[in-house]
């Protein structure tokens, strides 16, 4: 009895540091690479509340997010375009480092992401109902407003949609593979 005790006790405390809100930024850009990062986003509020997803940092640390387990909110904004301080309110909700991508392979991502645009996108389908909403996003630091631009490159779910800029396909890509 005093040992499972223990152990729920144990299993318990580090459910709660895991959730503990970091102290460190994860956007953390040099003069010669432009701060970006690729966000996977589900959400889904027809038979409960769920809000989370996987961030790829500038740094190329993959971390999880639970923003509904975390007891925090999000909404986005309609200009797409959001401070490093709100876009770190949502990633360091119950944030947990699930592995780290190599430097190359982010020099990849970069490389495409800073070629990529939102000028077009296909045609929005809705086949579904209750579904959510599974949506990818690039996020890449604007000097001139001193914010992160989302720019999204895919949507699935209740309705879909994609980014049909040939870079945006090919960052896509490059996410689902890591």
């Amino acid at each position: 009895m005093t040992v499972k005790f223990i152990i729920v006790t144990v299993l318990c405390s580090l459910l709660f540091l895991s959730c503990k809100e970091k102290e460190k930024s994860i956007l953390e850009p040099t003069p010669q690479e432009p701060a970006i990062f690729i966000e996977g986003e589900y959400s889904n509020f027809a038979w409960g509340k769920v809000l989370g997803g996987s961030v790829i940092d500038n740094s190329g640390n993959v971390y999880t997010y639970d923003i509904i387990k975390a007891g925090k909110t999000w909404k986005s904004n309609e200009s797409g375009y959001y401070t490093e301080s709100e876009l770190l309110n949502k990633f360091h909700s119950c944030d947990t480092l699930i592995k780290i991508i190599s430097r190359d392979s982010l020099e990849i991502a970069r490389h495409l992401a800073m070629q990529t645009t939102d000028n077009s996108y296909s045609s929005r389908i809705c086949p579904g109902r209750d579904m959510g909403s599974a949506v990818i996003s690039l996020y890449i630091f604007r000097s001139d407003s001193n914010k992160y631009k989302q720019i999204v490159l895919d949507v699935s779910g209740d309705c879909s949609y994609h980014n049909q800029d040939p870079h945006a396909i090919e960052l896509v890509e490059w996410f689902r593979s890591h």
